[in-house]
């Protein structure tokens, strides 16, 4: 007899994937508390020496498993052309 797992264990990403995935969270997330935190983790990121504490890393990690589950990054540059296309009716 062979063993079958029921759950497969998926480990937590590391703040380095979180913020690789990151775009599509920005992108995807909810109006609210979820878009603020979200934009506010995208400003600072663009600090040279940043890394999230703790407690901001595990809000990231929900946000990444809620936005971006499936892994997909969307292209940064393209949402900010799709925008700008989108402002010109």
């Amino acid at each position: 007899m062979t063993y079958t797992p029921r759950f497969n264990y998926i480990p937590e990403r590391t703040a380095e994937e979180c913020l690789w995935l990151w775009p599509t969270v920005v992108h995807r997330a909810a109006p609210g508390q979820d878009q603020d935190f979200a934009l506010k983790i995208e400003q600072q990121a663009m600090r040279p020496d940043w890394e999230p504490s703790p407690l901001q890393l595990g809000f990231m990690r929900r946000l990444v498993s809620l936005y971006a589950p499936d892994g997909t990054r969307l292209d940064p540059e393209m949402l900010a052309l799709a925008a700008a296309v989108r402002a010109l009716g």
